[in-house]
């Protein structure tokens, strides 16, 4: 059956390279994105390329200039739209970040706006309301508050979670030995409490998860 999806020649030619480098010029991104540019051009993907570069400078025209709108940019260029309804995602992406803005104009900066992006494709035209609505729920419970904004931004995507659900699996990851709630986790635990599934279910199986990852001998030391 594998022989119905023939693997593509690994070959990178100094064409495709140099494809590569251009479109890296038109998108501004860094050469850390290299790779993944000239992937598309050794299979021949020069649409999403195109779409990309419709998608950043569609955004550039709302946004100041900045890296995350090439982040943002793959994003639309990856999404099913037609490159004609660009223009109303990057405006509902604004207003989603102008939101952002007024609840919290200290955390919200440039690295937000791929976040609206993702809230517009997504029609989450109240996800500005939701976060803040979380973030008040979350604040009392959870520290630092950089954190509770990025535990805050998964469950936008998952209200069915919700800040309650949230602290009940924190409760139980606890009472099994497990800290989730602090630091860089909190998002894991946003995207965990999203699971639908018992929070007892989900506490048995990220501990049991945990003791086999303890016990592996490649990661013992």
């Amino acid at each position: 059956a594998l022989d119905e999806y023939p693997m593509p020649d690994p070959v990178l030619t100094q064409d495709d390279a140099e494809q590569a480098r251009r479109a890296a010029e038109r998108l501004g991104v860094s050469a850390d994105a290299l790779p993944v540019l000239a992937a598309l051009c050794r299979n021949g993907d020069s649409h999403t390329l195109r779409r990309a570069e419709r998608a950043r400078h569609t955004l550039e025209r709302r946004f100041f200039p900045s890296a995350h709108l090439t982040t943002a940019a793959w994003l639309m260029a990856l999404d099913w739209r037609d490159v004609t309804a660009f223009d109303q995602v990057a405006a509902e992406a604004r207003q989603l970040y102008d939101q952002m803005r007024r609840d919290d104009p200290f955390r919200t900066a440039s690295e937000d706006v791929p976040l609206c992006v993702l809230y517009a494709l997504n029609g989450e035209g109240q996800a500005a309301r939701r976060l803040d609505e979380t973030m008040h729920d979350l604040r009392p419970v959870f520290r630092p508050r950089n954190s509770v904004q990025a535990l805050a931004e998964v469950l936008v995507f998952a209200p069915e979670a919700g800040a309650q659900r949230t602290m009940e699996l924190t409760r139980a990851l606890n009472s099994r030995g497990l800290r989730l709630g602090r630091g860089n986790s909190l998002a894991a635990l946003g995207a965990l409490a999203a699971i639908p599934q018992a929070v007892d279910e989900v506490a048995d199986q990220v501990a049991a998860a945990e003791l086999r990852l303890r016990r592996a001998p490649e990661l013992s030391g």
